[in-house]
């Protein structure tokens, strides 16, 4: 149901959500609702990516915000990123002898 708060459902979400409530000033969001719908500028945009880059040492590109400005949807990129990340890390032709 639209508008209907759904709590994060894993340790990303949880993050990103109390990230974004944070930048927001709200008590909590839903892994469901639009960042802009709920305020959310441009200017908060680079500030959720700067503390997502700090406690994850990643840093979702900024398009991924106008493509998936929900909770669940940046979870979900930002889960992709660390698949990759342990992908290339675990690829032999990425090792040096």
């Amino acid at each position: 149901m639209p508008g209907e708060y759904v709590a994060p459902r894993t340790e990303v979400e949880q993050l990103i959500a109390d990230v974004r409530a944070d930048v927001l000033g709200r008590d909590r969001i839903g892994v469901h609702d639009d960042f802009f719908d709920l305020g959310g500028q441009s200017l908060d945009v680079a500030r959720v990516v700067n503390q997502i880059q700090l406690l994850t040492g990643l840093e979702p590109e900024l398009a991924v915000f106008f493509v998936t400005p929900t909770v669940a949807g940046l979870a979900e990129r930002v889960i992709e990123q660390f698949a990759a990340l342990e992908e290339a890390a675990e690829d032999p032709a990425d090792v040096e002898t």
